[in-house]
């Protein structure tokens, strides 16, 4: 049963506008206080016990009934006029709805439980820098980034991922954070820079974004940046350093110290690279600066599949064995990974 405080039920006269209730106030002279056309409070009195539904401070429903055949232009649960000033007067703020709601669990100013798209033809502005969750996701064969509850994901695990589960919708995008030696393969994820079926290793510290193009396909941008420590062979003591290097979509940057010693071989070789800056198949790059035995040479640096070798000349004539043997200082090796 229902109790009703005001109860309005009416048929409208055919071809009149229709108006179930109408308010119109005029307000002559200055107003002390606040001043509203509708002002709606509920209060529970003191014998209210147990427990009670949802309460509704307003409550907006359409019940058509199933015979009706009327075409209706545009149908508004709540619409706000224009809301302009008067010619001769002054608004400081003009709100077509205003919420005030405290902050805390399960409070919201605004909740649009709806699936129906929510649009705004004006700007949308933030009181404060939009933040993004950030959560723990394990790598996997596919992991589940899209469905997170945030979009920077602390990404854990060296299991390669080859496919992503379905984005709620396209356009979205994913920030990971690698926790380890984590790994992708390009096929329905296109990673920039290494072609379909080439698996990319990351590091400790990677920063990979994910952007879903369609909701089931993906493209993986990713930079990260580490040092190791970098041997030289062919030496009657191998010469060691700390070399430094960055990776933007496949595009490696690697900076290798100085490396000098007494030479034992007709080799040189430079060991100790990590799996992520370890391209998959022969690399060759640009000449550097080198000294054989007191003579300055041009080293020129490839990767062999295992290391980078670096021969004597353009000819690739062979290192002096015996002799001092030096890689220059500053030398910076550039090569794609696939």
């Amino acid at each position: 049963m229902r109790g009703h405080f005001v109860n309005v039920t009416f048929t409208p006269t055919a071809g009149a506008a229709a108006q179930g209730s109408y308010i119109q106030g005029t307000f002559n002279s200055a107003a002390s206080g606040d001043i509203y056309g509708q002002n709606l409070n509920v209060v529970l009195g003191a014998s209210a016990t147990g427990s009670t539904g949802d309460i509704f401070l307003q409550n907006v429903s359409y019940s058509p009934n199933a015979a009706a055949t009327t075409a209706v232009t545009n149908l508004y649960g709540y619409r706000v006029a224009a809301l302009a000033a008067g010619a001769s007067q002054t608004v400081t703020n003009t709100y077509g709805f205003h919420g005030n709601v405290a902050s805390g669990t399960n409070k919201y100013n605004l909740y649009m439980a709806g699936t129906a798209d929510n649009y705004l033809a004006g700007p949308l502005r933030l009181a404060s820098s939009l933040r993004t969750a950030k959560v723990t996701v394990a790598s996997a064969a596919t992991p589940d980034i899209f469905n997170a509850a945030g979009n920077f994901i602390d990404y854990t695990g060296t299991t390669t991922a080859t496919d992503f589960p379905a984005a709620p919708q396209a356009g979205m995008s994913v920030t990971l954070y690698c926790a380890a030696a984590c790994a992708f393969t390009a096929g329905t994820i296109i990673i920039e820079g290494l072609p379909t079926g080439g698996t990319v290793t990351m590091a400790a510290g990677a920063i990979v974004t994910v952007y879903a193009i369609t909701t089931t396909s993906f493209k993986l941008t990713y930079s990260l940046s580490g040092s190791f420590t970098i041997t030289g062979t062919g030496f009657t003591v191998n010469p060691t350093g700390t070399a430094i290097y960055t990776v933007t979509n496949g595009q490696v940057s690697l900076y290798v110290p100085s490396l000098t010693g007494t030479s034992n071989a007709t080799t040189f070789t430079l060991t100790g690279l990590p799996a992520c800056i370890s391209p998959t198949s022969v690399r060759r790059m640009y000449a550097v600066d080198a000294v054989d035995n007191g003579v300055a040479v041009y080293a020129m640096p490839y990767w062999d599949g295992a290391a980078i070798q670096l021969g004597n000349g353009h000819q690739g004539v062979a290192w002096t064995n015996s002799g001092t043997k030096t890689l220059s200082s500053g030398v910076v090796l550039s090569y794609s990974l696939d």
